[in-house]
């Protein structure tokens, strides 16, 4: 099958990881695999070359511009595709367009962005419209699928839920000499900078966590983002906060970094006080790792890491439940940990594999073969059209 990949740029991102997994997982499958995007970084582009991929870059000159999409439509006339796959808000919106009036007998949209329904936005129920020109739309998060069930019914028969897959290869556990030898424990988190990652309540959890006389350490990995207001502002609040309470020497920042596998075996667990997500590859990738995991509780983290034995939740809007699901971990013999992370791993070999993530991409676009009725076939796509003008 001839597939088109869209996504905004090869940077390297999350939902960048995946789409390049995806695209390298069904060209190894036989299909004849483009990746289409509109941003210059290229981070991952060596990856897609190094698997046959071809890829397809067009220049975005403004924030509003709508050439990609007709950059896109022109492109799908062109290459004759069969099938078209797109990640994140912005490309599914400039694939939905492009797709209008039968350009790509089958389009699926994927929706990795949380958001609160009760606090639906007009361009995001203008965007979540849109998607009644595709045949499915995936989410990567059962919390994510239910959401938009309750925001849009009529999405139901057109959903599914595909979890990110991981390579289990450089995510695997440690040996017993990669693990710490420190006495107090150590921490990873692995996440932007920005508010709703959470890391001032992580920072007050610290302080209670001192007044029990535990010294937790904190590797914080991940990009200070400046440029956007609200991240400025969580990286110059949190960096006071730790100064104003001398808890610096607990803390190390680390930029986004290609030593996160090694890093995962060098730490006791994976800290994820998020309290706003989709499916978040750090945990996936902590799973694939054997590392035990501590994270908030909701979305899929409870099938995740509660309900598989491999973590502890917590509320993540109390720093105090934050501390003693710490201090908790903390507290469990070396036994019970290592217990944790082979329950990790199981998990992450049997449900979060690259395999079973390109497998169910691959069931997807085969459902949409088998169906001509549904919404986004050659033959519906025109009236779908119709529908929206």
């Amino acid at each position: 099958m001839r597939v088109l990949c869209v996504i905004d740029s090869l940077a390297a991102g999350g939902a960048q990881r995946q789409i390049v997994n995806l695209a390298v997982g069904l060209q190894h499958r036989g299909h004849d695999v483009h990746v289409f995007t509109y941003h210059p970084e290229a981070f991952f582009e060596p990856t897609l070359l190094e698997a046959g991929v071809t890829t397809h870059s067009v220049t975005k000159r403004a924030r509003w511009s709508p050439a990609p999409a007709f950059r896109l439509r022109e492109f799908l006339r062109a290459g004759r595709f069969e099938a078209m796959i797109s990640f994140l808000d912005t490309p599914n919106v400039y694939a939905e367009v492009a797709s209008l009036g039968g350009r790509v007998p089958r389009l699926i949209v994927s929706e990795r962005s949380a958001f609160d329904v009760r606090k639906l936005s007009l361009a995001r129920c203008l965007r979540l419209q849109l998607h009644r020109v595709a045949t499915h739309i995936t989410t990567n998060s059962h919390h994510q699928r239910h959401s938009l069930q309750q925001a849009c019914p009529w999405m139901r028969s057109r959903l599914r839920t595909i979890w990110n897959g991981v390579d289990l290869q450089r995510f695997h556990p440690s040996s017993d000499g990669d693990r710490p030898a420190a006495d107090e424990l150590k921490l990873l988190v692995v996440s932007s900078v920005a508010p709703f990652k959470n890391g001032g309540r992580v920072i007050e959890a610290l302080d209670l966590l001192r007044a029990r006389g535990m010294r937790p350490s904190v590797t914080w990995v991940g990009a200070h983002q400046l440029t956007i207001p609200s991240r400025r502002r969580a990286s110059i609040e949190w960096r006071q906060r730790l100064r104003a309470l001398q808890l610096e020497s607990q803390w190390e920042w680390v930029e986004r970094s290609d030593t996160i596998p090694q890093l995962m075996r060098g730490h006791d667990a994976l800290l994820h006080p998020s309290y706003l997500e989709g499916l978040p590859n750090a945990i996936c990738e902590a799973l694939a790792s054997g590392l035990p995991v501590l994270a908030s509780a909701g979305f899929d983290h409870q099938r995740l890491v509660s309900d598989s034995g491999a973590g502890i939740l917590f509320d993540p809007f109390s720093p105090q439940q934050i501390a003693d699901a710490i201090q908790r971990f903390a507290a469990e013999p070396n036994a019970a940990r290592r217990a944790m992370g082979m329950r990790a791993r199981e998990f992450a070999t049997r449900h979060l594999s690259i395999e079973e993530f390109v497998n169910g991409y691959e069931r997807t676009l085969h459902e949409s073969t088998c169906d001509a009725s549904i919404p986004g076939s050659r033959s519906s796509y025109a009236a779908a059209a119709d529908g929206l003008k």
